[in-house]
């Protein structure tokens, strides 16, 4: 039986890991990769994190690649790890290794893991190895739309006007996101703040924003009309968020049910939370 080690990605190793990932995925180009890496290692923190991917040996020859992004959630439990599969790669020979390569992967305990835009094959192995499904595709809103049709008394701050009123904990987390190119807020109703992020991201040719991190899909679909103006000053032009067949679609212009997405383990406090993901990092839509 073929011999399989599991090396971690780190500055030693990173151009060998943004050569598979290249070799895997063509289409994105060599600075994609390596800047996306370069992004994630300088928030790593190799003491409290577990590594960022993981480069695999097939007898000692470097055959495969796997991108485990890491970061925490604060809950009244404690700290939870939660790291996001974002990409993984095997050369043809060696493919029938990779439910083999995954299950080393995903074996650490008291971990959450994320896998939010497998292919087939990977969706095949996550269903083997225990993985739910997260949501099923996503619905779409044109802001300009539900700007004008939705009302309410919610408004949505700025990070400026958030940070202070929030606590060290989520002023970090919008903090952190806005450093690396997202939309970052805070709902308020009445004295309540809750953090609110958003990524980048454009559908034939059109600005628009992707929902990252929001207590729950209820409370958009609720403010829908603030978070829609706040949104707009942005320049977003529509926002996308991934549910289940059975979430609202009040609003909604579009649905597609085809981009399923998948969780090992408890998704934590807040409903909607893809947080340090690859949206966020890679830019990836």
């Amino acid at each position: 039986m073929a011999s399989l080690d599991l090396c971690p990605i780190d500055d030693s190793n990173v151009d060998v890991a943004t050569s598979m990932l290249l070799r895997g995925f063509p289409e994105r180009g060599r600075s994609f990769w390596s800047q996306g890496l370069q992004r994630i290692l300088t928030m790593h923190d190799p003491v409290r994190h577990p590594p960022i991917g993981y480069l695999m040996a097939v007898d000692g020859e470097t055959a495969g690649v796997v991108l485990t992004i890491p970061s925490q959630r604060h809950d009244a439990d404690g700290t939870i790890d939660v790291v996001h599969l974002a990409a993984w790669y095997m050369d043809e020979p060696h493919r029938w290794l990779a439910a083999r390569m995954m299950k080393k992967v995903v074996a650490a305990a008291n971990t959450v893991f994320f896998d939010l835009t497998p292919n087939p094959a990977a969706q095949v192995i996550n269903r083997r190895l225990g993985f739910e499904l997260l949501d099923e595709g996503f619905l779409i809103y044109l802001l300009p739309v539900t700007a004008l049709r939705f009302g309410g008394t919610a408004e949505v701050l700025s990070l400026a006007q958030a940070s202070p009123r929030l606590s060290a904990q989520d002023a970090q987390l919008l903090q952190q996101h806005h450093a690396l190119g997202c939309i970052t807020g805070a709902l308020r109703q009445g004295k309540v703040l809750t953090p609110i992020i958003f990524a980048p991201m454009q559908r034939r040719g059109l600005p628009g924003a992707r929902l990252i991190r929001a207590q729950s899909k209820q409370l958009v679909t609720d403010n829908l009309g603030a978070i829609s103006r706040f949104l707009l000053r942005q320049k977003a032009l529509f926002l996308r968020v991934d549910v289940t067949r059975n979430d609202s679609a009040a609003g909604s212009f579009a649905a597609k049910w085809s981009e399923p997405t998948y969780l090992k383990g408890s998704r934590g406090s807040a409903e909607v939370d893809l947080a340090y993901s690859e949206f966020v990092f890679l830019g990836t839509s």
